[in-house]
């Protein structure tokens, strides 16, 4: 369940329900994966999840902000800001997978 990240933002809850509708049905939250700071806003913080999901929060106040299925060159930006020199072919793979998925609902 997405509320295992923290606490569900109005912008998610409301304005992007069924996206998040959609991802726990059809695709699934996952467990954590990678979480990356950002440099520029030290309060947010993106988490990849197993089956490819990314949820941005608010590290302060523990708030989702919002969650999506990255596009693949979205993905590989990801794993370089988390220091690492490419993404694992398997993972890839599962995420082009809930991407694919996502596109075809027009989500």
């Amino acid at each position: 369940m997405i509320e295992n990240f923290g606490t569900v933002s109005f912008h998610l809850q409301e304005e992007r329900a069924e996206r998040v509708y959609m991802i726990e049905t059809c695709i699934g939250w996952g467990e954590t994966m990678l979480e990356v700071h950002d440099h520029k806003n030290e309060h947010i913080t993106t988490i990849l999840t197993t089956t490819g999901i990314v949820v941005i929060k608010n590290s302060y106040t523990e708030k989702i902000i919002t969650a999506y299925v990255p596009s693949p060159s979205h993905l590989i930006s990801i794993f370089m800001e988390a220091g690492k020199t490419s993404v694992p072919n398997e993972f890839f793979t599962t995420t082009r997978r809930a991407y694919q998925i996502l596109n075809e609902l027009g989500l």
